[in-house]
C-alpha cells in the first residue's frame, strides 16, 4: 500500500546504503526535467524550485573546486568566487545552480548573464541541492531525503 510505505520501492529506498567510491568521478551526467502533461500524484514525489540560472555540478578533490556545466563543460573560472568558497569543502560532488539574485532576492537571468560577461562572479549565489559523493562515499544509492540531510550537515 502507498499510504503504509511497505510497497518495494518504499522498503528498498529504506534499505539502502551508500557504497564506498574509489575514486570521485570526474562529471556525472545529471537527472533533467522531464514535461509531462500534470504532476505526479502519488506519494514519494517532491517538488524543487526551479531557480533562474545556470545548473552547475560542484566537484571539489584535494581543495580545488571545478564547475561544470550540465553538458559537462568546465565554467570554474566564470564562477571563480563560488569555486574558491567551495575549496574549504570535503572532497564531494554537489548538484546545484548559480543565480544572481535581485534586490528582493528574486532570481534574475539578466543579472547573472551581466555578472558572467564582466567577470564578476563575487555576489553570485550557489544553490546546492543534491549532494551525490561525499568524503569516498557514492551517496546516490540514497534516497533523496537522505541525500539532502546529509547536504545540510
Amino acid at each position: 500500500s502507498k499510504k503504509g510505505g511497505g510497497s518495494k520501492a518504499a522498503i528498498a529506498a529504506s534499505e539502502a546504503k551508500a557504497r564506498k567510491a574509489a575514486s570521485l568521478p570526474k562529471f556525472i551526467e545529471p537527472q533533467l526535467c522531464k514535461l509531462v502533461d500534470r504532476a505526479p500524484d502519488e506519494a514519494g514525489w517532491a517538488h524543487e524550485v526551479k531557480f533562474d540560472g545556470y545548473r552547475l555540478q560542484l566537484r571539489v578533490q584535494d581543495s580545488k573546486a571545478t564547475l561544470r556545466t550540465r553538458k559537462g563543460l568546465d565554467w570554474t573560472e566564470k564562477f571563480a568566487a563560488i569555486a574558491k568558497t567551495a575549496e574549504k569543502l570535503p572532497d564531494c560532488i554537489v548538484d546545484g545552480e548559480a543565480v544572481a539574485l535581485d534586490r528582493q532576492g528574486a532570481p534574475d537571468f539578466a543579472a547573472l548573464q551581466a555578472a558572467l560577461s564582466e567577470g564578476k562572479s563575487q555576489n553570485l549565489i550557489f544553490f546546492a541541492f543534491d549532494l551525490l559523493f561525499v568524503e569516498g562515499e557514492d551517496l546516490r544509492p540514497l534516497p533523496l531525503q537522505d541525500r539532502k540531510a546529509r547536504l545540510k550537515d
